[in-house]
């Protein structure tokens, strides 16, 4: 049982998960700020382009994928931007167990963070519907099965495909996914997902997932043309904008920045190739330019005369590239508005049973298409301030002048719970229209204080006020352990405005980051007590509110202390914290408010068992992630990051006398392949030189990079995804695992998410491969930990993922690391 794969953060993440369908198919739609209209960053030409083009048609489709960054990006734009189609991107879960190649966040941290990624990139395709089915990522998985026994089972992750298939309703689905090829993930979604396709139309199946929705077509990507069904030419260039729609599509993918970097130069793809998975039309394709061809819209012959006129309509409006003019389309749509009406009612009458509920959805949807449009017929924006404030500045805030002088000196699109805020609303268009009414929907529990109407040169609507918001309001930062929850906090303006005798609505959505009002943190958070040993703990202890902040700070065993921080200050405490060996016991650092405010966070402490002898001073060529600093910090070793200055400008590199390069770092770090040839003559010079695991296309000669070990050494794609795998000691009586601690198997005990990967395969003899391990019914892997003397001293070479342990204070871990740092080449 893979109990660990995660830590224990990510397992409660798992039990979460496995609640009611209701409970847990997080329908994740959130429109967030500059997000939810694509087409914001455009100008008022761009986006009544687009409205025309979304009334063309009342198409739909959904990209489902795994993970982040697994969505088909150039079929989302291109469907989007020629043929409006509606559309929108399911995936399993956010990639929380991935790898960060811009920064330190990881799990529930790094969820949060490709959260925004992918809302951002989506924004790009222009999709705004974004959903996830919440099942926990717990790292790479070879096979479907591993899979589906984390997310508890085929079944289930089927039964949340069908619940969201039955919400958004597509005709078409289209994945990058197949059964039998990569990522065990993405695996279990191509299986379940064949089967959701069909049974999301069954009415004998599960009604309590909703009303049964059949999509016609099932698409799947294929690398070659040979009988593909669809062949989408990615390569045409966007009339308005002038650049390829897979041009666009990669400024959304660049966007998914922590799993860069991504390959340079960029060959950008002409055509995309799809095979039809599966259908329930009978068309036969064969080389169609898009999913939809040879479809009629989703409405029956006996309506659809109506609907097509409407439809072909628009289709003419965008075929040039002169657009009508603005109130000639307006009189068109309120036209159309009313043609729909009267077919909506015919429905009823001429109709009756699914037949009449499947015209009904299909003219509600092509009438909900014609009432979003007017807004971008006539070019509408909003733009958007939000800061928090003092209770006593609220008190001498009289004009909007007054809120432009704060919001134009803080943060914005930021509040603190129980505090008040200053917001502005502006909205620009380049019609003249008159406001009829507007109206706010604020999250629960926030408190309208005032309204200021304002005046602008540049805006048809300007409106400030002021905001209190709940004592209890709902946070949304930190992000990371927020960021699966489909209830975050959200702002609603609904504004309507007249051109003549035209209403157009206008709906803004934004979600702002609303912050507790002390925030505590602690450096070290984690610490393996492997010595009786008194540390000097950092405690942050941040008041994010306007007020002056009173209260008593008091740290598990060590004291307490009053204290008193002012507005937006945050206060550094040195805190002397005694750890004794063998203890397991977390120290809780806790803030009480007199206003009854509480932050509470701890130094998770574990005992260990290891020797560490004196080490003269390591160096560190360390990326974004702090993991291998915060051991080396742990085991009390002397140690210096390397810098850019000392590595490119000859720095002095015998001052150490080992020097270890993180994971990745050939490519996250720059000039250090430039530079690689100082790091080997260090060892030459008799340094230790330790390289943790790198990309095999980021480390081979292959791929177009020098050598950059001592000796030949080719790396692969293999990993050990399975943490309890056994592992082989090959040379017990090595150097490297007797001394100063013995490494025995039980060293590898309770590891998380996996043992290695990116295993070399093939290494030359003067190497010595220490360890062996290899995931059950495969072949064994004996390059996970490779030994070589050069010159005076000596090379290691290691691809198991030590930094994740040390991560969890695993003893046997920082056993391993104790050995590597104090290793000399045998005399």
């Amino acid at each position: 049982m893979k109990d660990k794969k995660l830590g224990d953060q990510a397992q409660r993440g798992l039990l979460r998960s496995r609640g009611s369908v209701h409970e847990v198919v997080l329908f994740v739609s959130l429109f967030l700020l500059l997000v939810c209209d694509f087409l914001s960053a455009q100008d008022a030409a761009g986006r009544q382009r687009q409205a025309l083009k979304d009334l063309s048609t009342t198409f739909s489709l959904m990209s489902v994928a795994a993970h982040p960054d697994d969505e088909d990006a150039e079929a989302l734009t291109i469907m989007r931007m020629k043929w409006g189609v509606r559309a929108s991107i399911v995936v399993s879960n956010y990639g929380e167990g991935g790898q960060n190649a811009t920064g330190p966040e990881l799990y529930e941290d790094l969820g949060g963070l490709r959260y925004h990624e992918l809302h951002t990139a989506a924004a790009h395709y222009g999709v705004s519907r974004v959903l996830s089915l919440g099942f926990v990522d717990f790292g790479f998985s070879k096979t479907a099965e591993e899979t589906f026994r984390f997310w508890g089972g085929q079944e289930e992750v089927t039964r949340r495909l069908v619940a969201v298939i039955r919400k958004e309703k597509p005709m078409v689905i289209i994945t990058n996914h197949a059964v039998d090829q990569g990522h065990g993930n993405h695996r279990a979604v191509a299986i379940a997902l064949k089967d959701a396709f069909r049974l999301a139309g069954r009415s004998d199946y599960d009604p309590d997932l909703g009303t049964p929705w059949q999509p016609l077509r099932l698409f799947q990507t294929q690398q070659k043309p040979d009988a593909a069904a669809v062949i989408l030419q990615v390569g045409e260039v966007e009339p308005l904008g002038g650049k390829t729609y897979s041009e666009i599509a990669r400024a959304g993918y660049l966007q998914h920045a922590s799993q860069g970097p991504h390959p340079v130069p960029y060959i950008e793809p002409r055509v995309r190739y799809y095979k039809l998975w599966d259908f329930v039309s009978q068309e036969s394709l064969s080389g169609a330019d898009n999913f939809f061809s040879g479809l009629e819209q989703p409405f029956l012959p006996e309506i659809g005369k109506n609907l097509n006129v409407i439809q072909n309509r628009y289709r003419s409006l965008i075929e040039g590239r002169i657009l009508p003019d603005p109130q000639m389309a307006l009189t068109q749509i309120e036209q159309d508005l009313k043609t729909l009406a009267r077919i909506g009612m015919g429905v009823s009458t001429q109709f009756s049973g699914d037949k009449r509920e499947r015209i009904r959805a299909s003219v509600e949807e092509l009438a909900e298409r014609l009432r979003n449009s007017k807004a971008g017929v006539a070019g509408l924006r909003a733009t958007w301030d939000l800061t928090g404030v003092s209770g006593e500045a609220v008190a001498k805030i009289q004009t909007t002048a007054d809120i432009d002088n704060l919001l134009r000196s803080r943060p914005v699109n930021e509040a603190v719970a129980g505090d008040y805020a200053l917001f502005r609303i502006g909205i620009v268009s380049p019609l003249p229209l008159q406001v009829k009414s507007g109206s706010r929907e604020w999250p629960k529990g926030w408190t309208e204080v005032r309204l200021l109407q304002g005046a602008s040169t540049t805006e048809i609507w300007t409106q400030y006020g002021i905001v209190r918001l709940a004592q209890d309001a709902g946070v949304t930062e930190p992000f990371g352990l927020f960021y699966k929850k489909e209830d975050l906090p959200q702002i609603v303006w609904h504004v309507l405005f007249a051109k003549d005798a035209i209403e157009i609505p206008f709906r803004w959505t934004t979600h702002p980051r609303i912050f507790p009002r002390a925030q505590l943190a602690v450096s070290p958070n984690r610490w393996l007590t492997w010595r009786d040993q008194r540390i000097t703990a950092i405690v942050r202890l941040t008041n994010r509110s306007r007020d002056l902040l009173r209260g008593r700070l008091t740290v598990s065993g060590s004291g307490a202390r009053d204290v008193q921080i002012a507005p937006t200050r945050t206060q550094t405490f040195q805190w002397p914290v005694q750890f004794q060996r063998s203890r397991s016991e977390n120290e809780r650092i806790r803030f009480e408010g007199e206003d009854g405010t509480l932050a509470e966070t701890e130094i998770q402490v574990r005992a260990g068992d290891l020797q560490v002898p004196s080490v003269r001073k390591v160096g560190l060529l360390r990326h974004a992630d702090a993991s291998t600093e915060e051991a080396l910090r742990n085991l009390g070793v002397p140690y210096q990051i390397i810098s850019h200055d000392e590595l490119l400008l000859s720095g002095d590199l015998s001052q150490y006398q080992t020097i270890l390069v993180d994971h990745r770092s050939y490519v996250l770090i720059p000039d250090l392949i430039g530079n690689n040839d100082r790091l080997l003559e260090f060892a030459r010079n008799g340094g230790n030189l330790v390289v943790f695991y790198q990309r095999a296309g980021e480390f081979n000669t292959e791929a177009g990079y020098p050598q950059l070990s001592p000796y030949p050494l080719h790396l692969s794609s293999q990993r050990v995804s399975v943490e309890e795998a056994s592992v082989k000691v090959l040379l017990p009586d090595h150097p490297l695992l007797r001394q100063p601690n013995q490494i025995q198997l039980e060293d590898f005990d309770h590891w998380v998410q996996e043992r290695g990967l990116y295993y070399p395969d093939q290494w030359d003899e003067r190497y010595q491969a220490l360890l062996s391990c290899h995931d059950p019914g495969e072949g064994p892997l004996d390059g996970g930990l490779l030994v070589a003397s050069i010159g005076k001293g000596a090379y290691i070479y290691t691809s198991y993922v030590w930094y994740r342990q040390w991560k969890e204070l695993n003893n046997g871990a920082f056993r391993m690391l104790a050995n590597l740092l104090s290793y000399s080449r045998p005399e």
